[in-house]
């Protein structure tokens, strides 16, 4: 009796503080959901009456509370049971598409990848972004590299080198960087300026299909050579970094800002602007690291720290904790019906601050590159949990897209709206590798056909074969 009596009282507890919980966090966030009622209602008054019924539950007769506890117990381990199944079915997910490709499923760890590329005489490293290359000093992050005795942040993976990248589709991508470290065939920095220039993160640089497969390539083979500056984990102001260090010398006539809805406010931009070197790319439209011009120094740096450190390095990459953390929180499960970090109102910061702050970049982007006689466009990129949710686009994710698109039309930046041109799609869960995954060749290609019809609409009369600037 006494056991059953802690065990009914344990489940009511806990379930009662998940709930105040969550209504401790959807308050912090209350200006984001004031203005929808339907929102108020499900993140406010819903907690409140499960906490509620919990209390009341603990005045139950025993047989009713154990009845009760039980109920909750078996749901409880119902979705644990679908957690780890569909941890399981997406293991033959990707079985199946590395099949359906031609080549057998890779169940290797990337450090595995590296460690048999060497074997076989291949200098290979595992993919190194900017983000991963600070790290917390007092609160500010600070560049863990140095040159010279200065600190050196570099934006990009290394320089002329084999990196492993990422498995999603059963296949490891695994590609030569370029000169400066970015997923881009070397000649495309000795040719003339290119056309088209991206600015972005994993999307836009190609994660996780092969080179050719990318958006980039895609361009390029209708508009000419197209610049791919995507970093994964990138943010805002990494973006501006990348656009201000790489794109501004080559100034190309075109720059895509590729915007992800997923992370890139409520992620990324609460990371970067604890970091002060890249706050200063956005104070200081002077700031320069002169990073294009020390490919050298950045490839020896990184070559040295990924040497002395690699397991650390990986892990600030892929952290170790990372998988057992889906697990605990249902990642997968929240993935299948579509409640992901935005749509349960996930945020490392304010929305309202950082769609300020993204105001403020996208205007000094804009105004860089129409300084060398460019065109900027936003670009809209939503995650495969806009179209999987069973709860619809969610609250936070129309807020941040209404709030990106009035930047865009405040700053006469033209939008290319690549969530509509998924939504339009018969079955857009089909051009992602899985749920909460990249884009699959499928997705990649009509993301890429949607910015090329956009880009189309802008060419002057009789345009010529140098694709001219918007008009």
């Amino acid at each position: 009796m006494r056991a059953s009596s802690i065990y009914t009282r344990g489940v009511f507890t806990a379930v009662a503080l998940l709930a105040l919980a969550i209504l401790v966090h959807n308050a912090l966030h209350f200006s984001d959901y004031i203005g929808h009622p339907s929102s108020v209602i499900v993140r406010f008054v819903s907690p409140l009456i499960v906490a509620g019924f919990m209390g009341i539950a603990l005045w139950l007769p025993p047989d009713s509370r154990l009845v009760i506890a039980n109920v909750i117990s078996a749901a409880v381990l119902s979705l644990y049971i679908g957690e780890f199944y569909i941890a399981w079915k997406l293991d033959h997910t990707q079985q199946a598409a590395a099949a359906r490709a031609g080549s057998a499923f890779d169940p290797r760890t990337k450090l595995s990848v590296v460690r048999d590329l060497r074997t076989a005489g291949t200098d290979a490293y595992p993919i190194i972004r900017g983000r991963n290359l600070l790290e917390d000093a007092e609160g500010q992050l600070q560049p863990l590299l140095s040159a010279g005795g200065a600190p050196i942040l570099p934006l990009t993976a290394t320089p002329r080198t084999t990196v492993v990248a990422c498995n999603e589709t059963g296949q490891w991508l695994i590609y030569e960087t370029d000169r400066h470290g970015f997923n881009n065939p070397d000649a495309i920095w000795d040719g003339p300026a290119p056309q088209i220039a991206m600015i972005g993160d994993s999307f836009t640089h190609g994660s996780c299909v092969s080179r050719e497969q990318n958006m980039a390539s895609i361009l390029q083979k209708r508009f000419g050579a197209t610049l791919n500056l995507g970093v994964g984990g990138d943010g805002p102001l990494l973006e501006l970094a990348a656009l201000t260090e790489y794109a501004e010398p080559m100034r190309p006539k075109i720059v895509l800002w590729v915007f992800c809805e997923g992370n890139d406010l409520n992620e990324d931009l609460p990371f970067e602007l604890k970091a002060p070197i890249l706050r200063s790319y956005l104070a200081d439209p002077r700031f320069r690291q002169d990073l294009i011009h020390k490919d050298a120094i950045i490839s020896t740096a990184i070559r040295s720290y990924l040497d002395r450190n690699l397991r650390e390095a990986m892990d600030r990459v892929d952290d170790p904790t990372e998988n057992f953390v889906r697990y605990l929180t249902l990642d997968r499960v929240r993935s299948a019906v579509g409640l992901g970090p935005i749509l349960i109102g996930y945020n490392h910061g304010d929305l309202s601050q950082e769609l300020a702050v993204f105001d403020q970049v996208l205007a000094s982007a804009r105004d860089r590159v129409s300084g060398w006689g460019g065109k900027l466009y936003l670009v809209y990129l939503a995650d495969s949990d806009r179209y999987l949710s069973r709860f619809g686009a969610g609250t936070v994710r129309q807020t941040i897209y209404r709030g990106v698109q009035d930047t865009a039309r405040r700053l006469d930046i033209p939008m290319i709206d690549l969530a509509s041109a998924f939504a339009r799609h018969a079955a857009p869960e089909t051009l992602f590798a899985y749920p909460g995954s990249h884009y699959n060749p499928a997705g990649y290609a009509l993301a890429a056909e949607t910015i090329a019809a956009a880009l189309d609409r802008y060419r002057a009369p009789g345009g010529n074969a140098s694709f001219p600037l918007p008009q």
